[in-house]
Parts: structure tokens; sequence; C-alpha cells
């Protein structure tokens, strides 16, 4: 599972330690903090404008990260699942050849 910092909730380590430490069977992976957080005025201006530019913003390290580290063999890969809020990577698993889906969660 890859994971991005929230640039409305913060850090994302002691989360995904402790779902790691719960999850043993799924593998962790978070995409290095390189792209600046949204600046606060255009969180104020529109807040779902900036959250969809930060997801874009990380459309390549999340495409290398899926080819270096997730479809290195002898790994198989049927499909990734993206969370409704990141559909910008659906258009990553297309580049790659890999069929994607939509996770919505419910409570």
């Amino acid at each position: 599972m890859l994971a991005i910092n929230n640039p409305f909730y913060g850090g994302i380590s002691k989360n995904t330690e402790s779902l790691a430490s719960i999850h043993t069977e799924i593998r962790f992976v978070e995409i290095p903090d390189t792209i600046p957080t949204p600046p606060p005025e255009a969180l104020a201006v529109s807040p779902a404008s900036a959250f969809t530019s930060y997801i874009n913003d990380h459309k390549t390290l999340v495409k290398d990260t899926i080819v270096n580290l997730v479809m290195a063999p002898p790994t198989l890969h049927q499909f990734v699942v993206v969370d409704m809020f990141c559909t910008a990577f659906i258009d990553v698993a297309k580049e790659l050849g890999v069929p994607s889906r939509v996770l919505q969660k419910t409570s």
C-alpha cells in the first residue's frame, strides 16, 4: 500500500507504522515527502482544488514507486486500487498497462 502525506492532516509515519504492525500481510510504502504542501492561500481559496493539485503532483513519484518497488518480479499484480480521492493515479496504472479499481471506503 502506497501512502502519501495528507497536507491537511500532517505526517503519516505514525499512522503507517500502526497499521503495518496490525496488518503484517500488507506492505506499506511511504511516498517520499518531496512535493511542497499547498500554500495556506490556496487552501483558503479552494481546499478541494489545492488537494487535487497536490495529488496530481505525485503522479511521477507514484509511477516510479510502482515500477521500482511494487512491480519487481516475482510479484504478481492483477490491478491497482486507488482511493476515490486519488483517481489521478488511474492514469499511472493505464500507462503501466495495469487495470485499476477505485476504492470507496464506507464506515
